[in-house]
Order: structure tokens, then sequence, then C-alpha cells
């Protein structure tokens, strides 16, 4: 058995992260968000709450408007 291609496996991250910031899901109220920044295959980072499954839309632009790196999120 073969590895996938990993230029399949980006083109393949970026058609779900599409998907998520064409119909991105809000970060539930109530819920403690554990985020989680996405891997950056593309010049746009993604910024998901590991329990809810939202999407911080505000944090994400931040990131990729500002100065990328400038903010860290540890475990």
């Amino acid at each position: 058995m073969t590895s996938p291609d990993p230029l399949i496996l980006a083109a393949a991250s970026t058609l779900a992260r599409d998907a998520l910031w064409n119909d991105p899901p809000p970060l539930a109220d109530g819920c403690e968000h554990d985020l989680e920044l996405l891997p950056t295959i593309e010049f746009r980072q993604t910024v998901l709450c590991r329990k809810c499954g939202g999407l911080d839309v505000e944090t994400s632009r931040q990131l990729t408007a500002g100065a990328p790196g400038a903010i860290i999120f540890e475990p």
C-alpha cells in the first residue's frame, strides 16, 4: 500500500477548510473552548474549538491579517 500523495492531502484539507469558512459553525455558548490552530497549508489561519467544533472567525482573521505567529495558544 502506498502513502497518499501529499498534494492530494493538502487539496483535501483546503476543501475542508473552504467548507468551514463557507458555512462556519459558531462557537457554542457555554462551551469552555479548547481552541486548536489547524496546520497552515495555505495563507489562511483556521482556529477551531476542539470541544464544540466552532470556528473562531475573529482570531482566525487576526492571525491572517496581523502578524502571523504573534498569538500563541498553549495546551
